[in-house]
């Protein structure tokens, strides 16, 4: 209950944001679409109000090119993650540009075979800091090869309409062991599904490992996959930053394993309800933990997701966790986001705020920031807080590369770098 007068203020807080965002954008109600779209990693099935038109099907996470709107788009099979906005990484589509001096072309993917439904592909992540923030980010003045990530997937679609997607992930680096089963009891057991293949300070993960069932505005998903929190996702080429938020490293689980029906209501609201085996597992787990939530479009250029969690979450014991988060489109180029988490559980209870602007100048150069304020209260320890200010840019010289130079600063007591600036670049690299 502690937390409970925070939780409630940052809904109402959202909720009034929401109203503002709406106003802000009656007078964009006769704006045109911004051109192509391609959303990654999105499994909910909302329909813009706008029109759109998809140049390339949803479910891809190793694609750069991503929407300049939080438009969602019914027709394509998404099947990575429930409850996301489309991914925050940035760029603008090349046909709305078309005098631009930045034309990305086509990505090369690996094998993209849509008459049999298989895609191959994947990314490798590289990247320096000048100091370690006690995040993801915690190799100091050295390269880290963070993510050496690739997947495969087969979707099946029936003469009835019934679509059936299989999808398996599997990742090497700094950050694989972020995404191994380390929730399993003890903490860090090395037992269960991927937890322990580690090689030294790098290691092994098979973060993904599930099965989409689709039949009209009914889907399921069945299996190991990354969690739906939030603004920030687990795989790189997702992510407008190279350093993660204190919310998404401590705060959120990682991935989920267990079921989750995601239902299509109308044209603006779906809604999802399923249980995991806790936060974090795998599927040697016992524990139960609830998900629900939803997802509201606003005007077509907004809109609202809330997502919970509530039950047995394995190391972290008993609890209950929620996320909401609002994203709208300010102009053409500018995109705004906040988001509110709240955990209460046996391990601690965690509450924080983030705040994005991201202004996109053509397909190829974007600029961001981000301002995040995280506290914790340890069952052990002293409560501890921590504010975070990052801005940065991305630049792709080409459609498969992307360049992410970003300066950070953290201050108070849960910055592992101190008060102190940390100066950071990575590279990203799709195939």
């Amino acid at each position: 209950m502690k937390r409970s007068v925070k939780s409630w203020s940052a809904l109402i807080a959202l909720a009034s944001l929401v109203s503002i965002g709406t106003e802000a954008q009656a007078w964009q109600t006769n704006a045109s679409a911004l051109g192509d779209t391609v959303t990654s990693n999105s499994f909910v099935s909302a329909a813009p109000r706008v029109p759109v038109r998809t140049v390339a099907r949803q479910d891809d996470p190793s694609l750069l090119q991503v929407p300049t709107a939080p438009q969602i788009d019914p027709s394509a099979n998404a099947s990575a993650r429930p409850l996301t906005v489309s991914s925050n990484a940035a760029t603008m589509p090349d046909e709305y540009y078309r005098s631009s001096w930045c034309n990305l072309g086509e990505p090369i993917r690996l094998i993209d075979r849509p008459e049999s439904g298989l895609r191959v592909g994947g990314w490798q992540q590289v990247g320096f800091h000048s100091r370690n923030d006690g995040l993801f980010n915690n190799l100091q003045d050295r390269a880290a090869f963070h993510q050496t990530w690739g997947f495969v997937e087969k979707e099946i679609v029936t003469q009835r309409g019934l679509e059936l997607t299989m999808r398996g992930d599997i990742v090497y680096g700094l950050d694989a062991q972020q995404f191994q089963a380390f929730g399993n009891q003890p903490f860090g057991a090395a037992t269960g599904w991927d937890n322990g293949l580690d090689n030294g300070i790098y290691g092994w993960a098979l973060p993904q490992a599930y099965a989409d069932l689709k039949f009209d505005n009914l889907k399921l998903r069945t299996g190991r996959f990354l969690s739906p929190f939030g603004f920030e996702t687990g795989a790189a080429v997702e992510n407008f930053f190279y350093s993660r938020t204190f919310a998404f490293t401590r705060t959120q689980p990682h991935t989920l394993t267990g079921a989750i029906a995601d239902y299509s209501m109308n044209d603006t609201t779906s809604v999802f309800l399923g249980g995991t085996n806790g936060w974090d597992t795998s599927f040697d787990r016992v524990d139960l933990a609830g998900i629900a939530g939803f997802t509201r479009q606003i005007n077509g250029r907004s809109f609202l997701n809330f997502g919970t969690s509530f039950g047995e979450f394995g190391q972290r014991g008993n609890g209950y966790y929620q996320s909401a988060l609002y994203a709208f489109q300010a102009s053409e180029k500018l995109q705004l986001a906040l988001q509110s988490d709240w955990l209460a559980a046996d391990l601690s209870d965690d509450y924080g705020f983030i705040g994005y602007a991201i202004y996109r100048v053509n397909p190829c150069l974007a600029f961001g920031s981000r301002y995040e304020y995280w506290e914790t209260n340890p069952a052990a320890g002293a409560r501890q807080s921590a504010n975070s200010l990052t801005g940065g840019l991305n630049f792709r010289p080409h459609a498969n590369v992307v360049l992410r130079p970003e300066a950070r600063y953290d201050w108070n007591t849960a910055a592992a770098a101190g008060n102190a600036i940390n100066l950071g670049i990575d590279v990203v690299i799709t195939f």
